[in-house]
């Protein structure tokens, strides 16, 4: 039937809220501890929503040269992954300031989480996590600000209050992070190339050239499990450039990656997945998706025929367990899926690596192909968790 006065609002009249600015006492508090903080970090995971959080947060690090660090549960792109003040990971034992931008888990409870007498600074819309119920993570400051005005707040008063000894301190600081990030990519680039030989190929040589590839052009979608390190290779820059999920479902990448792709054309989008996260996608109706409807990213696929949850769990949990005695038969997948046929049969490009040699120029000619309109698919067989292949 024909609708009569209908209504269609307008996104601000349905509620976007202005972003709340931080109180004025507090962000003193945090630029006066920050400032006079021998050993400060900054814990980031949803500050990134915002693109724009992304320069002001460098520039309040490059001006106390502050090391920032990924939360427990990281989600988006919250500051540059080659800048010398980004450390990826670090134990906070010996911290005595940290700033936590918008965090749900901060950091794992334990002999590396922030000593008792740490002044803890947390800048959230909810700084309380009121939907947790049983949050217990302590804290001697909460904002409720907007992290982009809370930064840049937090930078303005420091730069006001900045001394002469603040700056020698500030600059022995930078050089001795500087310094850990260099030997940290060094190690992390030595432990790759010792790896580049095995067969089947060892996940950490792949994690390498995606960093190598990839560059700030990609949007990246990394669904990559933690045993096979690709956060040590990314290199990503550019804001919006990462996104990660900090939850549980498996399988979001390929139908993020498409509706990512629909939504930014002309960027190149890559998922990094396990093959059984890729199992527990609709990934094959996300690649017809994309032949259909002309939005080609390409999908790596870590198949290492390993299901982890039911083989590294096991065996860590229950080492004397039958499962152990019985060679997890439920663990692996066998006989092993080809993805690389199944994109072709959607229309796709789809690729098998098993050489280690051929890593690099697979994953080139994938973004060749997506950057031609065509989706693509580099499956890379690994060695099988715990078993001999």
């Amino acid at each position: 039937m024909p609708v009569k006065g209908a209504s269609f609002p307008t996104v601000e009249q349905l509620g976007i809220p202005r972003p709340p600015v931080a109180d004025a006492e507090g962000v003193r508090q945090i630029a006066q501890q920050l400032l006079k903080a021998s050993n400060p970090f900054v814990i980031v995971s949803g500050s990134g929503r915002n693109p724009a959080s992304v320069p002001a947060l460098v520039e309040l690090c490059e001006l106390l040269a502050l090391p920032v660090v990924d939360s427990a549960l990281r989600a988006y792109h919250c500051f540059p992954m080659s800048h010398p003040l980004y450390q990826r990971s670090a134990s906070l034992k010996d911290a005595d300031v940290v700033l936590v931008l918008e965090v749900d888990v901060p950091w794992m409870p334990g002999p590396d989480a922030p000593p008792t007498e740490a002044f803890v600074a947390v800048v959230d819309l909810d700084p309380v996590k009121a939907r947790i119920p049983t949050y217990e993570f302590t804290a001697n400051l909460r904002l409720v600000a907007d992290s982009l005005l809370a930064v840049r707040a937090t930078a303005a008063q420091a730069r006001s209050m900045i001394s002469a000894s603040d700056e020698r301190r500030i600059a022995e600081r930078r050089a001795r992070w500087s310094e850990a990030s260099r030997v940290r990519r060094a190690e992390a680039e030595q432990r790759a190339h010792s790896r580049s030989a095995r067969t089947p190929i060892d996940p950490q040589w792949l994690s390498y050239h995606i960093g190598q590839t990839l560059g700030d052009e990609c949007m990246v979608f990394d669904e990559a499990l933690p045993h096979n390190r690709l956060a040590d290779y990314l290199r990503c820059d550019r804001p919006g450039s990462y996104f990660g999920n900090p939850g549980s479902s498996g399988g979001w990448s390929p139908g993020a990656a498409l509706g990512a792709k629909l939504a930014a054309p002309e960027r190149d989008v890559v998922a990094v997945t396990g093959d059984g996260f890729y199992m527990f996608s609709a990934g094959n109706a996300a690649i017809s998706a994309a032949v259909r409807h002309g939005a080609p990213y390409m999908t790596i696929v870590y198949q290492n025929r390993s299901y982890s949850t039911g083989v590294t769990r096991i065996a860590s949990t229950y080492p004397d367990g039958f499962a152990m005695k019985g060679g997890f038969d439920g663990g692996y997948f066998e006989p092993a899926i080809d993805f690389a046929k199944e994109a072709e049969a959607a229309g796709a490009y789809g690729e098998n690596v098993r050489d280690p040699a051929e890593v690099a120029p697979a994953l080139k000619r994938g973004l060749e192909q997506i950057r031609k309109g065509k989706p693509a698919l580099i499956s890379v067989w690994l060695p099988r968790l715990l078993q001999q292949d």
